[in-house]
């Protein structure tokens, strides 16, 4: 268990947020560490972890789909049900010049997995 804790403080404590979720990512960062420190060894033994893919849009930031990581237990799209997002992006208009060049800046941020899913519906992007 304090493996699993161990990497996830690693992941956030390398992560930035974008400017327009900034507090709600931090609302649901702490949620996700909540849950994750909440966990005895018996309960971690039940967290499930899924690699998610979404489906392709016409734009060249969404040509290839998307994948990020489903960490869980208990029954789907509740409290205890975490979509972690490495590919978040800064969306200005010079973001596709510094993936070029190798300057574009990525994000982890993490949301409830009924976010996501509801995302993904009314941009018909579909898992």
């Amino acid at each position: 268990m304090n493996r699993i804790i161990l990497i996830f403080s690693f992941i956030f404590s390398i992560s930035l947020y974008s400017q327009a979720d900034a507090e709600i990512n931090r609302q649901n960062k702490e949620k996700f560490t909540t849950f994750i420190n909440s966990l005895t060894e018996s309960e971690l033994k039940e967290v499930k972890i899924q690699l998610i893919t979404v489906d392709t849009l016409p734009s060249v930031t969404t040509a290839f789909g998307h994948s990020a990581l489903r960490v869980y237990t208990g029954k789907q799209f509740e409290d205890k049900d975490f979509y972690i997002d490495f590919g978040e992006y800064d969306e200005s208009a010079s973001f596709i010049w510094r993936f070029l060049k190798g300057q574009a800046k990525f994000y982890i941020t993490v949301k409830t997995m009924a976010t996501a899913y509801t995302m993904w519906d009314v941009t018909g992007r579909g898992t």
